[in-house]
Parts: structure tokens; C-alpha cells; sequence
């Protein structure tokens, strides 16, 4: 996920739909195609507004805090770690575990955005795959 994310965030892209603060809870903005989740499972709850209507500012974001290098560097040392017979607080350097939890999930929920919004709407214009009247 993190090599694609460096691939779209090269191409420097941004969102393409126009989503205002009445449209927040429209779930074809966030709603996924996976079976047997609800609308709320879908909805990114990490992603500031700014994030939600343009996920590709979170990819942007995400690549700043940390390089693609650094990224996989520091995947690979706590993959180590999670497989170690030793703590992890004992062997590691000042890891700002929040941040990289914090990152992580945000590129997640903005990547899934990212999915939905680029399959979901033509030229700019969300397809009704859900009718708003009967679900927000």
C-alpha cells in the first residue's frame, strides 16, 4: 500500500469532486463494496475535513512526516520487533508510536477514498449508487 501510495503521490494529484460540508455523510463518497459493513464502518474517523474531500493531501502529508525509504526501514524494524522474544521498549530507538499509528491509519482510510471516489464518479460528478434520501 505504501509503494502505491508513493506512486500516486508523484503524480501529485487531487481530488477531482467538489464535496461540501452538506455532502459529509454521503456515502457514496466513503461507502465501500465489501459485504456485511455498515456505512459507519466505512467513514474515515482520522481524516480532518480538509483530508476527507481530498485524500490525495493526506498521501502528501503521509510522504513529509517520513520518505518511502524511511517508511519501509521502520516497517521492517517493527515487523523484527513483533516477531522478537524481547519487548519491544527494550530494543528500539524513540519511536513516536502514536505518529506512525496516527499515519498509518490515516493513509488507510485516504487510500480507501481514493478507491471509492475514482471508481464512484464521472468527470467530477458523483454517480448515485445510493440514494440520499434514503440514507443520510
Amino acid at each position: 500500500m505504501i509503494n502505491a501510495a508513493y506512486l500516486i503521490n508523484k503524480e501529485s494529484k487531487h481530488s477531482p469532486l467538489n464535496i461540501s460540508m452538506s455532502d459529509i455523510f454521503n456515502p457514496n463518497l466513503y461507502y465501500g463494496w465489501h459485504a456485511n459493513y455498515t456505512a459507519w464502518d466505512y467513514f474515515p474517523k482520522m481524516l480532518s475535513f480538509e483530508e476527507y474531500v481530498n485524500p490525495y493531501l493526506t498521501i502528501k502529508r503521509f510522504f513529509n512526516y517520513k520518505n518511502l525509504w524511511d517508511w519501509k526501514k521502520l516497517l521492517k524494524t517493527l515487523s523484527n520487533y513483533a516477531f522478537s522474544s524481547q519487548g519491544i521498549t527494550n530494543n528500539t530507538d524513540d519511536f513516536d508510536y502514536i505518529s506512525i499509528y496516527h499515519y498509518l491509519v490515516k493513509l488507510l482510510e485516504a487510500v480507501h477514498l481514493i478507491d471509492v471516489r475514482e471508481v464512484n464518479h464521472i468527470d467530477g460528478t458523483i454517480k448515485n449508487r445510493i440514494s440520499k434520501k434514503n440514507n443520510y
